[in-house]
């Protein structure tokens, strides 16, 4: 939470992307961390130079749970439809295939499993469109997730993105609990 917190005004200095690349790339790092870098890399709009880095990251990954995540957030990117998001889609789209050809991997949308998905519509006629997302951190030690999440946002105008409603739950440790009681 607290490099999302930085991350915008790590984006005013020109300094949010060599952090969370320097973050992602380590494999030291818990898998959390991990993940919201490269989440964060592809919201600052990677260009193909940067996106051909969280690749070669990719290619040679180890975690599972960053492994998954990083697929399904490259399917995601590649399946979007907002105007806001179409230079970013189309290099998602591009290496995504260029990742499944190489590597023949698969996304595991079990439960637990670190994972995110995107659902939009968008009306061109009024140049607005709205989406929601869900993502789901998994946990290398339990079957069910450490974190689940969703977001609503909004595009007014073909331009102007807007955040809704962010829903975070953290719930580490909650089947423990419950078997427990």
């Amino acid at each position: 939470m607290a490099l999302w917190a930085s991350f915008f005004d790590l984006m005013v200095t020109k300094a949010s992307k060599p952090l969370a690349f320097e973050i992602y790339a380590d494999a030291t790092e818990s898998h959390e961390l991990r993940i919201a870098a490269v989440q964060m890399l592809m919201h600052s709009k990677p260009t193909s130079t940067e996106m051909a880095q969280i690749v070669a990251v990719l290619r040679n990954e180890k975690d599972y749970e960053v492994t998954n995540f990083v697929f399904a957030l490259l399917d995601r990117w590649a399946n979007d439809i907002e105007p806001c998001s179409k230079k970013t889609s189309e290099l998602a789209s591009y290496f995504l295939k260029y990742l499944k050809q190489l590597t023949g991997y698969k996304m595991d949308w079990g439960f637990g499993v670190s994972k995110t998905y995107k659902r939009t519509f968008v009306k061109e006629k009024y140049g607005y469109s709205g989406s929601y997302t869900f993502f789901t951190m998994g946990a290398h030690d339990s079957t069910t997730p450490l974190t689940v999440g969703m977001e609503i946002d909004s595009t007014l105008q073909n331009s102007y993105k807007t955040s809704l409603l962010g829903v975070y739950l953290r719930i580490e440790g909650l089947a423990k609990g419950l078997i427990r009681k």
